[in-house]
């Protein structure tokens, strides 16, 4: 029985000497812009985060080091990373970037990062609104997009429907002297509509 004991101790002993190898890659995810579109470059900022269970070494955006900034200095070595950083030159369009994260082991992960930025405010018509006979009003119109539609709303009612590029509506709201009918697209961009029965 005492031999066993012995055994177990030298194998206690020999496997805390043996180095371990990192088992993971760097991990790196985005969290704003949520959604990937917006409608304004202006005061854009991308936020995410880097996490490694070795600590990460090195942040990469288009091969320039995050962690030479003032703000982010001292988290060279950290198992969770938390950056933000602004793009230059950004027009209406697509625009992209190459995000790297390196571990202490030098193993890499990238996230090729894509933003569409949307400056365009969709389109809307709405018809006169139609007197219905229980006192309510029908509304009636086309919202159209360059890219996607995300919401309409008549008086504060939202209409149901998935994200399109052009939506032709009909919705029955409480009668009302004005009506206020406002559109959405992805990016946040808006345009309404007034008019009266």
């Amino acid at each position: 029985m005492r031999c066993l004991y012995i055994v177990l101790a030298i194998g206690f002993l020999l496997s805390a000497c043996v180095k371990r190898d990192d088992a993971l890659a760097p991990m790196i995810s985005i969290t704003e812009p949520k959604n990937g579109a917006v409608k304004s470059a202006d005061a854009l900022r991308i936020v995410g985060y880097a996490m490694d269970d070795m600590g990460i070494q090195a942040l990469r955006v288009e091969g320039n080091d995050l962690f030479a900034s003032e703000f982010l200095k001292n988290e060279r070595g950290k198992k969770l990373v938390q950056f933000a950083f602004r793009p230059n030159l950004i027009r209406e369009g697509q625009w992209g970037a190459l995000i790297e994260a390196e571990d202490k082991s030098g193993r890499v992960s990238t996230l090729r990062y894509q933003l569409d930025i949307d400056a365009t405010a969709p389109s809307l018509k709405v018809m006169r609104p139609e007197k219905l006979a229980n006192g309510r009003l029908r509304v009636s119109g086309v919202a159209r997009d360059n890219r996607l539609l995300e919401r309409i709303v008549v008086n504060g009612v939202d209409v149901s429907f998935s994200p399109a590029r052009e939506k032709f509506f009909t919705i029955d709201i409480e009668a009302a002297d004005e009506v206020l009918t406002v559109v959405y697209d992805e990016a946040g961009n808006m345009r309404s509509w007034e008019n009266a029965p």
